[in-house]
């Protein structure tokens, strides 16, 4: 069994990036595993941090991982988000999200 030692922010995070960066709000809470009444918190602090944005869809909300916040938000932690793909995100470059 595998256990998620890392935590729900952070995971929110690598399943965005490593999903084209963007993803509906249903899927991502699918995704999570994490009922929305969990996931919405977080989601509203991340807006705040300028780590996500989320933007009203044709179904649903589309919650968007930018990655300008890279260089301020991840500088510091140990635990660097890679993309799926191994593309190199540089930060600043919105053409992703």
């Amino acid at each position: 069994m595998t256990s998620f030692s890392h935590s729900p922010r952070d995971r929110i995070l690598w399943i965005l990036t490593n999903n084209g960066s963007k993803m509906e709000r249903s899927r991502l809470r699918a995704s999570t595993g994490m009922r929305y009444a969990l996931l919405n918190p977080i989601l509203e602090e991340l807006v705040k941090e300028g780590r996500i944005k989320i933007a009203i869809g044709k179904q649903g909300d589309i919650i968007s991982w930018l990655p300008t916040s890279c260089s301020r938000n991840f500088a510091e932690s140990p635990h660097k988000l890679q993309h799926r793909d191994n593309e190199n995100v540089e930060c600043g470059d919105e053409s992703n999200v």
